[in-house]
């Protein structure tokens, strides 16, 4: 009996020290990818054409995120979102008069509230269905919104224009992201993210 317990007591020491060796070195992998230098990878046509593709999709989505905010944010706003925000809010009375709204706060807050609702589902869609066909998606519902929003002759129509442009731009601001980060190294992937900040 104690021959038994011996035995299992060296192997459960085995063990331990088998996954204390494996731990360490995936530690250090780890450090090694992190940590050391990378040499700068040559990008070709198609890597350089993906990334246009991409920041102009994220400055399309960027410019129309709109609403005055009646409490600062914490979270820093792109300039070109104050830019459009500025644009907004002088149009904004003259568009609520054309469409006879009484509340005309809906038609910039409904974009981020759309916005706010599509990211969380768009990353799962895009693991399920692919990175092209979300991201095509998040384009063409983002230009439907705006083809709806320059048509509306009513404040419902506008509302649901703007609505659809904000769940394509929720889309396209997540699916960016996640494409980007499938394209480039994590040792490199700052400099990029810089680019579309």
């Amino acid at each position: 009996m104690s021959g038994d317990a011996s035995v299992a007591g060296e192997d459960s020491c085995a063990v331990a020290r088998a996954l204390a060796e494996r731990e360490k070195a995936e530690s250090k992998m780890t450090e090694r990818a992190i940590d050391s230098p990378t040499k700068t990878t040559t990008r070709g046509l198609r890597f350089w054409v993906i990334i246009a593709a991409l920041l102009l999709a994220t400055f399309e989505a960027a410019v129309e995120q709109t609403g005055p905010r009646a409490v600062p944010s914490p979270i820093p706003v792109p300039p070109l979102t104050l830019f459009d925000r500025t644009a907004l809010s002088t149009a904004l009375p003259t568009i609520a008069k054309d469409l006879d709204s009484d509340d005309p706060s809906w038609i910039a807050n409904v974009f981020m509230i759309a916005s706010a609702a599509a990211i969380p589902w768009s990353g799962g869609c895009a693991q399920i269905f692919g990175r092209k066909g979300v991201f095509l998606a998040g384009v063409g519902g983002f230009a439907l919104g705006s083809i709806i929003c320059a048509v509306a002759k009513t404040s419902t129509q506008m509302l649901a224009g703007r609505g659809i442009q904000g769940a394509g731009g929720g889309i396209i601001f997540a699916i960016v992201e996640i494409i980007l980060s499938d394209m480039v190294p994590l040792a490199e992937r700052g400099l990029y993210q810089g680019m579309f900040s």
